[in-house]
């Protein structure tokens, strides 16, 4: 039965269900998918020979153990996991700060299979394709090795500036101010995304004050799931989706994660930021050089 909860909280009845609550979330048609865990973002690392990441201070994040000095590093192994996991270290040591690092993560992954020849060549596609079926969890329609090699020459042939990682807008849920919900503005994205128009990101969040307002109760709250389609919801081809930037980044270019500059951490009992952390700890060792 439907209930109301995090969406990845989905994932323990498998990508099916994942895929159904995305889809209600926001009425977009999905054809195929795939899905990578931690471990998986890990081996696809691994097979490229590493991530390149760059973080804007020093940071040491207790929690996911992340350890990096200021500057760029490449990242293997337990080092990218430590990074993708790590909650505490970026923007304002909340989730929407980890999946900041984590677009800039995928930004560079992407960037590394383009510049490093895996996808120029038949003989480097297959190899990325290979891995990719180690490494990703994908429906039936894309299982095959030719399959995800025919998706890595599509993938190939557009520039890193239109690749666009985007974070849905949000705002505290009314029930529970711990938890995000949709903003007005979420309908707007997923109507340019509907409408298969390019999405603009910034680096930085933007106001939006032009997005049509999600379906909501007479006391303000979000409603339920619309079991409509995007079509129904949008008018069909009268839709116009609103196209201010949303907040994200391209796979172009080289940007720095953002540290946190809040008290996030704490070593010793005492909280602090991850850069007053990294000091604090001269015998832990970094994670990458």
């Amino acid at each position: 039965p439907a209930r109301r909860g995090p969406v990845n909280s989905t994932l323990q009845y498998g990508p099916g269900c994942t895929v159904a609550a995305v889809h209600a979330l926001t009425a977009l048609p999905i054809d195929h998918f795939v899905m990578a865990d931690f471990a998986g973002v890990v081996r696809m690392s691994d097979a490229v020979g590493g991530v390149q990441v760059c973080v804007d201070r020093d940071v040491y994040d207790p929690y996911s153990r992340l350890k990096l000095a200021k500057g760029r590093h490449a990242l293997k192994g337990d080092a990218t996991l430590e990074f993708l996991r790590s909650r505490h270290a970026f923007g304002d040591g909340s989730d929407l700060g980890r999946a900041d690092a984590q677009h800039l993560f995928l930004a560079s992954l992407a960037h590394r299979m383009r510049a490093g020849g895996r996808l120029s060549d038949p003989a480097g596609m297959l190899s990325t394709a290979d891995a990719a079926t180690k490494a990703l969890t994908v429906d039936p329609g894309l299982a095959a090795v030719s399959k995800l090699y025919g998706l890595a020459d599509d993938v190939r042939k557009v520039p890193s500036a239109r690749f666009a990682f985007t974070t849905m807008p949000t705002r505290p849920d009314p029930r529970d101010r711990n938890r995000l919900v949709p903003a007005p503005a979420a309908r707007g994205l997923f109507a340019t995304i509907g409408a298969d128009r390019p999405v603009k990101v910034s680096a930085s969040p933007v106001p939006r004050t032009a997005a049509a307002s999600p379906r909501a109760s007479a006391d303000g709250r979000p409603g339920p799931p619309s079991d409509e389609t995007f079509e129904e919801r949008t008018g069909g081809v009268a839709v116009s989706p609103v196209e201010p930037p949303t907040r994200g980044r391209t796979a172009a270019g080289g940007a720095c994660a953002k540290v946190s500059t809040s008290a996030s951490v704490v070593v010793r009992g005492v909280a602090m930021t991850p850069t007053a952390a990294f000091a604090a700890t001269p015998r832990i060792a970094v994670s990458a050089r």
